[in-house]
């Protein structure tokens, strides 16, 4: 995507944070139009236990949901599952739940050990459902990634265009059809690009580089 808006096949492109800093890798002159705010605006991963667990990975039973986010998936890649290793050998058990908050339903009960979520999905667990939540501890927890990014490139489309849809974008909170569209792309308001965006898509494109190996 980051190739078709450098080329003009297309002029705006939606990207997940880590894929928008591996496509200002080999394409930087794209610029973020705004950025996707969740509810909580740490986007991280967490690798959460059941209070029982013992600490050791190989071999323990991990629940991943099938509406795993994206940075998720990255970290359970990267950071939870040895380099070359297939998952299904490494774990001895992989659920899939449908949703976060079932895998974390799961391990809670003890049904398995381990669930990988998002940061959204632990405090929504924690407010929802506290008791099952006292049976839970986060074990590890990803770097933070930086948030989805609606992106374009200043050379093929005009940057005043941009600067128009980043206008309506970041008004769609304040009005009733907007705030109906951000509940279905499951979002909570756009924003105009932080001033440290920059540096937080360097600081993930170096530590989860998009071929695998860390970028000097």
């Amino acid at each position: 995507m980051g190739r078709a808006l450098a080329e003009g096949t297309i002029q705006v492109g939606i990207f997940h944070g880590h894929e928008f800093a591996w496509a200002k890798v080999n394409q930087p002159t794209l610029e973020p139009i705004v950025v996707c705010i969740n509810p909580v605006r740490r986007v991280k991963a967490y690798l959460v236990g059941n209070a029982r667990f013992n600490g050791t990975l190989q071999g323990a039973s991990i629940a991943l949901p099938r509406e795993l986010r994206e940075h998720c998936r990255l970290y359970f890649e990267r950071r939870c599952v040895p380099a070359g290793t297939d998952p299904s050998t490494y774990y001895r058990k992989i659920s899939r739940p449908a949703e976060p908050s079932d895998a974390l339903d799961e391990v809670a009960s003890g049904r398995v050990q381990l669930a990988v979520v998002d940061a959204v999905s632990v405090d929504r667990y924690q407010q929802t459902s506290p008791r099952q939540a006292q049976q839970l501890r986060a074990l590890y927890q990803s770097e933070e990634f930086p948030p989805g990014v609606l992106a374009y490139d200043p050379a093929r489309f005009p940057a005043a265009d941009a600067r128009k849809i980043q206008a309506a974008l970041t008004a769609a909170a304040g009005h009733p059809r907007g705030r109906q569209s951000l509940q279905v792309l499951k979002l909570t308001a756009f924003e105009a690009p932080p001033a440290d965006l920059p540096i937080s898509l360097q600081a993930i494109a170096k530590a989860y580089p998009p071929d695998g190996r860390r970028i000097k």
